[in-house]
């Protein structure tokens, strides 16, 4: 079809352009949004029928109706399990705004997005729906014409309520947090109270005692029976609950689904000994998953470079990564945004077969566009962050150092974009979405202003997380298959 005419009076995003039968389906810039506009008319269109200079033409808001039609006539905008590729990465995107940045790095690396990516406490914090979230990567994949496959996570997930909301919102991704059934004190139970524990059954002791359990060339375990009796304690419950998500919610959901084991929520460093334990005893049940994520050394803090030993970090990432070889799945690193100091041992030690996920990276690049060009508007979200700290750092696990923060009333405007680099105050600003986007007026001028400044926020994206793509030694050109 000539879409000539379309072309002169709309301001067409021209990635976007699908045939659809006939007609054509594309999406336009309407100024303050965008909308979808399809040629020609039919009762089966969302929207409503429009007519110029003699062509007939559907607009449709970008809503949940326009998004399930996308879903129907292109599978590319369906989310899918990509779990089970080579590299994949989760970046999230709390504001429904960064598709557009996200996608630019997508379509020039080999690693597949999970780019709908929300915990139920980031869905309560910015009053979003898990629907709302797949939505806006729908319409992100169909205007950028991303055909490669994209998942959708339901993140940090803690009841069976909560994964069966996500997998009937249509998630291929379920990332189960265990955190509220590891038990953290046994953890740290002095070795003589060891004996007051339960005895593991005979089953259980025949498994993993008096044996060595090889797991290549450079990894062999042993375990004791105050150590098996500690990882019992430990892990047992949330074995049990991981089993009971698998069976209960994931095989019969109706649709492919991957899973992700989540161990990185405790005071509890995960050792080899205790990652294989929960590993095997999962596969003994039968239970299937894709990646597994450990509590490593040291602290993944969001927003900020990765504090601990890198030596150490690299040794646990060799015997982690040798674990999920031998059992088939892959190793995934949470709070992964701007660990720059560690992502090659990450390659490295998982030869670029892992998950890594990023998701805070997204706002604090937003914020660092508002510094830049809406430098009133940002003193305004800063002052907001810094007086809801402490009420805000009760989500997150955070330490800045309150002394390094500068005094931002005697910082010139050319100069707020520095509070973007700094330690203390990205870990301020991170956790302060939830209090920005309560405030109405503050959040009506925040996504005005964003809006506005669209294209600089997309070459931030697209700068800030190609960094991510290529510290992590993700090499150039789309060598994968589409999903």
């Amino acid at each position: 079809m000539d879409l000539t005419f379309f072309k002169t009076n709309f301001s067409v995003y021209p990635d976007s352009i699908h045939p659809l039968g006939e007609e054509s389906c594309f999406m336009v810039d309407c100024g303050d949004r965008d909308c979808l506009c399809i040629t020609g008319h039919d009762s089966a269109y969302p929207g409503e029928p429009c007519s110029q200079s003699g062509h007939d033409y559907t607009l449709c808001q970008l809503d949940h109706a326009a998004a399930v039609f996308l879903r129907e006539h292109y599978p590319f905008c369906v989310p899918a399990p990509v779990l089970e590729r080579k590299t994949t990465m989760g970046v999230g995107d709390r504001l429904g705004l960064a598709g557009e940045g996200h996608l630019r790095v997508f379509k020039e690396y080999d690693v597949f997005p999970v780019l709908a990516q929300q915990s139920m406490r980031e869905l309560r914090l910015t009053h979003r729906t898990m629907d709302e979230v797949i939505d806006s990567s729908t319409f992100a994949v169909f205007r950028a014409g991303y055909h490669r496959g994209f998942g959708a996570d339901g993140d940090h997930l803690k009841t069976v309520e909560e994964v069966q909301s996500s997998l009937a919102c249509g998630c291929t991704m379920i990332t189960l947090d265990c955190s509220e059934f590891i038990d953290n004190e046994a953890a740290v139970l002095p070795d003589g109270e060891l004996e007051k524990l339960p005895m593991p059954e005979e089953k259980l002791r025949a498994r993993y005692l008096d044996r060595q359990i090889e797991l290549g060339p450079e990894l062999t375990l042993r375990c004791t029976l105050p150590e098996l009796r500690r990882m019992l304690a430990v892990y047992g419950k949330s074995i049990d609950f991981i089993a009971q998500v698998y069976y209960e919610c994931l095989l019969p959901c109706g649709h492919d689904v991957s899973y992700e084991i989540s161990l990185d929520e405790t005071l509890t460093v995960t050792s080899p000994l205790a990652h294989y334990f929960v590993a095997n005893e999962l596969k003994i049940r039968g239970v299937r998953f894709a990646t597994m994520a450990p509590r490593f050394s040291g602290e993944f803090q969001k927003g900020i470079d990765y504090v601990g030993n890198a030596c150490v970090l690299r040794e646990e990432v060799k015997a982690h990564n040798a674990i999920a070889k031998y059992f088939g799945y892959k190793v995934s690193f949470h709070s992964g945004s701007d660990k720059f100091s560690v992502f090659g041992i990450m390659n490295e030690q998982t030869q670029g077969r892992f998950h890594v996920k990023t998701a805070g990276t997204s706002w604090l690049e937003a914020l660092r566009v508002l510094a830049r060009l809406e430098p009133a508007l940002f003193r305004r979200l800063y002052a907001t962050a810094l007086e809801s700290f402490e009420d805000n750092r009760a989500f997150y696990h955070v330490t800045p150092d309150m002394d390094t923060v500068p005094d931002v009333d005697k910082m010139e405007d050319g100069r707020l974009p520095e509070l973007l680099d700094l330690a203390s105050t990205r870990q301020i600003l991170h956790i302060a979405y939830g209090r920005i986007l309560d405030d109405g007026e503050l959040k009506k001028a925040f996504f005005q202003a964003m809006r506005k400044h669209r294209q600089a926020y997309g070459d931030a994206l697209y700068a800030h997380i190609g960094r991510h793509a290529q510290y992590l030694g993700i090499p150039r050109g789309r060598c994968g298959d589409a999903i």
